[in-house]
């Protein structure tokens, strides 16, 4: 009886947890994230500095928020994780309230792997962004937006090295 008392408690609270979220707010079709850099060729195992645009693409204003989950993709001549900042519970981390065609912009610095080797790299980023009116104790509700690939170059090291 104990036992059947404890499985049936494990399922409620399962059952309570999923039937907090809500519906997906679709911000992927509302917004576009675009990144941008200031130059074409990083060198292997360097740094980018990048800017983040996030734009509305709807003809009504949008508030939200950018929560601590993001992260971006590297993909060269050879296999190379990306990096990211992965939250269980996202919260909101940055209000915003975007009009029709606003933009949002914020820097960025992205790591290049010394082990993705010389020649052509594909970068694209990713944010989750939240809906400030929709969390609980599990964190806000919300949807991921993502960049196309921008279409950069790995140099070799400075030291003539190929990383």
């Amino acid at each position: 009886m104990l036992r059947s008392l404890a499985a049936i408690s494990v399922v409620v609270a399962l059952a309570s947890c999923a039937s907090h979220r809500s519906p997906d707010p679709g911000y992927r079709h509302l917004l576009e994230l675009e990144l941008r850099f200031r130059t074409d060729t990083v060198a292997l195992g360097g740094t980018l500095e990048s800017t983040w645009v996030l734009r509305n693409l709807t003809e009504t204003s949008i508030a939200a928020c950018l929560s601590e989950r993001w992260g971006y993709t590297v993909i060269g001549t050879h296999d190379a994780p990306g990096r990211g900042r992965l939250v269980d519970h996202p919260r909101c981390h940055r209000a915003f309230m975007l009009d029709p065609g606003d933009t949002l912009e914020w820097p960025e610095v992205l790591e290049i792997p010394s082990s993705l080797g010389p020649g052509p790299l594909r970068v694209h980023g990713w944010v989750y962004v939240v809906q400030p009116d929709n969390c609980d104790r599990y964190g806000c509700y919300g949807d991921y937006v993502s960049s196309d690939f921008v279409q950069l170059t790995v140099a070799e090291k400075a030291d003539g090295g190929a990383g």
